[in-house]
């Protein structure tokens, strides 16, 4: 028997160009990639300014002092539960010496002023929580314990009824009427502005004392439906069937 000469590069070419194997070729085709949408321009400048804003806050400062250190995350945990229940202390001596009679003038107006600059680091952790957790790829914001942050949700909504009522002991709202320039008055028309009861029995009389009256107002409901959404996440789930 005569051995069969070999394929040519012609034929070979040949039988790559056929009908047969370009049917089969082009019925395999490369798995499809995932396409990733851009975010919208809204978001990222949003994102960007409440981080530009938040490193005149010590809490930014503590977070990158604790990844340089390279500490532990439950250790980190437990640091930050400190400040917190620090602040939670130290917000009550705050009214306390705004609503002193004794002190007056600038150095009411630095107690005031130190509320005001906690109340918005308590309100831009919280932003950052719930608006921006799940779209920002570092982890500096990130919920660790739903029953932990329940808890935090909840000491935050204690501390800016007395954060606000040390901003309305030091005067910085003004025309309240009648004066809620004592302790214990200041405590009790933030605690009704704060769950929205409205009494009447205080009234703020000009533009700017309603705009901080309604603004806690709404800080109010945000942290009420925050501690809401908390909860049902603790709740047990249905079991199906």
């Amino acid at each position: 028997m005569t051995p069969l000469p070999p394929p040519s590069v012609n034929d070979s070419a040949s039988a790559c160009n056929s009908p047969e194997t370009n049917n089969s070729q082009s019925s395999v085709q490369p798995p499809a990639q995932a396409v990733e949408v851009a975010p919208g321009l809204l978001l990222p400048l949003f994102d960007a300014m409440l981080c530009t804003v938040g490193v005149v806050f010590p809490s930014k400062w503590l977070h990158s002092w604790l990844l340089r250190l390279k500490i532990p995350e439950q250790a980190q945990i437990r640091i930050f539960d400190v400040y917190v229940i620090s602040w939670m202390l130290f917000s009550p001596l705050l009214l306390l010496l705004a609503g002193t009679r004794a002190q007056f003038g600038r150095q009411r107006l630095l107690l005031g002023a130190v509320a005001c600059w906690r109340a918005l680091e308590i309100l831009h952790i919280a932003v950052n929580i719930l608006l921006f957790g799940r779209f920002r790829k570092s982890d500096d914001y990130t919920v660790s314990s739903a029953r932990r942050s329940l808890l935090i949700n909840v000491l935050n909504y204690i501390e800016f009824i007395v954060l606000f009522a040390t901003i309305y002991a030091a005067g910085l709202a003004r025309d309240i009427r009648p004066a809620v320039d004592r302790s214990l008055d200041a405590l009790y028309f933030s605690t009704v502005t704060m769950t929205t009861l409205g009494y009447g029995d205080y009234l703020p009389a000009t533009g700017f004392a309603r705009a901080i009256v309604a603004l806690q107002a709404v800080i109010g409901i945000f942290f009420v439906a925050l501690i809401l959404g908390r909860v049902l996440t603790l709740l047990p789930q249905p079991r199906r069937s």
